[in-house]
Order: C-alpha cells, then structure tokens, then sequence
C-alpha cells in the first residue's frame, strides 16, 4: 500500500512539472512574440543594437533613427506603386499560355519604379556614413557584407 502511494504522488508530481512546462512554453511563446511583431519596436531595438557595437553619439543615433524614418517611407512609396504591377503580373501567370514578353515588361516596370527609391535610399545610406568616424564606417560596412544585414540594419521590410 505504501508503495502505491508513493508511485501515486510521482504521478502527481511529474502532471504538475508538465503543467509548469506547459506553462512556461506557452508564456515564452506569448513573449517572443511580443518582441517580434511590433515594427515600431523592432526597428528601435536594432538601432539601439548598432548604437552600441558602433558606439555611436547622440546626433549620429539621431542619424540612423532619421535614416530609418527616410527609409520606412521610400518603401511605403516603393510598395504602393507596386501593387498594380503585382496584381498584373498574377494575372499574366494565371493565363493558360505563358506571355514572356509580357512579364518581362511587368519586370522592366518593376524595376523603373525602385530605381529612384533605392538610389534615395543609397543617398541617406551614404549620407549617414560621413556621419560617422572612419573607424565606424569600417565596421558598419564590414557587417554588411553579410547578406541582409542593410536591409535588417535600414528597418526591413514593412508589412
């Protein structure tokens, strides 16, 4: 009888240390995604991030927020201008015959349309860099040779 009361309260233990686990999951869930789902947030913490392995001052982090802003807003003008051409390059991909010539203009406007945008996105990109120290601009534009890391760095995309 002793024995069965022992094995009972192992069982009971081991259902209240999952239900912790459970618990704990469920929380840690709920909190990355707190972290990762508001851009606001997310392109703050990435400042703050390169503000710190750069060691920026005060009016070269006002730079890179300013960067961001410019930046958030190109895209918004990039995207809205996009759509037509998105919806139209569907509608070619859902006809029964393949038009390549067709979706190669799609692709030529879609190309037309970013140009200014990247190009003033590259004019605050540089712009932000003579902000910078020599030995900052070296290290900013060391980490990003690595892939993504401009688009991350500049805010990513906005959805």
């Amino acid at each position: 009888m002793a024995q069965l009361r022992s094995g009972g309260r192992l069982v009971w233990a081991l259902l209240a240390a999952s239900f912790a686990l459970n618990i704990c999951f469920i929380l840690g869930v709920l909190y990355y995604r707190s972290l990762t789902t508001d851009p606001a947030a997310m392109a703050e913490r990435r400042a703050q991030a390169v503000a710190e392995i750069l060691a920026l001052d005060d009016s070269q982090l006002a730079a890179l927020r300013a960067l961001q802003r410019q930046v958030a807003s190109e895209r918004r003008a990039m995207q809205s201008g996009m759509e037509p051409i998105r919806d139209d390059f569907l509608d070619a991909l859902a006809q029964p015959d393949l038009d390549e010539a067709a979706l190669a203009g799609l692709l030529e406007q879609r190309g037309e349309l970013r140009r200014p945008h990247l190009l003033a996105i590259a004019r605050g990109l540089h712009d932000f860099l003579q902000e910078l120290t020599p030995e900052q601009r070296r290290r900013l534009l060391g980490m990003a040779e690595e892939r993504g890391f401009l688009r991350n760095f500049l805010g990513g995309p906005e959805r």
